[in-house]
């Protein structure tokens, strides 16, 4: 009887029946089984990394939502430029920075690059801890920031790919000498 006639018949499947079910389980399902069932995670330290992650997001977007006001009045009052950007204007920046300074937007500033740049030191602690589990693969995975350039974003992925392939015995960093080979074409076209 199998796992689905037993279930449809609303009965216990019987103890044949589980083993042949997880005998047919994938042979990558293995792995990830095993280590749910670990009683300690062994990613502490990726972790702990990550729950600073999260809170410094929120002091970043926390920090830019408290500059939103002041610097879209500043855009508001920010006289016109009465020449083209690329000609000096003492004028027209002494007036801009009197405004910024009314509106205090360099304190602003500042917590905002200050939040950004502690974001940026703990993404580099992340992609250099060592993932022990895909719990950590998946840490160094959400840490890749977006608007990382060409090489670092390879590099963060090739952090990640190497991790996954040493918890999983498997070789998916292959792929990257590809990646390396388009970055080199984009270059070249540049």
């Amino acid at each position: 009887m199998t796992m689905a006639k037993a279930t449809l018949k609303n009965t216990t499947p019987s103890r044949r029946t589980i083993l042949a079910g997880t005998a047919a389980l994938p042979a990558l399902a293995v792995p990830s089984i095993v280590q749910a069932t670990a009683k300690a995670p062994a990613d502490h330290e990726l972790q702990r990394l990550w729950s600073k992650f999260q809170a410094e997001v929120a002091a970043h977007e926390a920090a830019a939502e408290r500059m939103r006001g002041p610097r879209a009045a500043y855009d508001a009052a920010e006289p016109p430029r009465p020449v083209p950007m690329w000609v000096p204007c003492a004028e027209h920046d002494q007036a801009c920075r009197r405004l910024w300074e009314l509106h205090d937007l360099d304190a602003l500033w500042a917590e905002w690059n200050a939040a950004f740049d502690c974001h940026l030191l703990t993404v580099k602690e992340i992609r250099e801890a060592k993932a022990e589990t895909l719990h950590g693969v998946a840490i160094k995975l959400a840490a890749i920031r977006r608007e990382t350039d060409d090489t670092d974003y390879l590099d963060a992925m090739h952090d990640a790919l190497s991790a996954a392939d040493r918890i999983l015995a498997t070789d998916f960093v292959a792929v990257l000498p590809d990646l390396y080979w388009l970055e080199e074409d984009q270059e070249e076209a540049a």
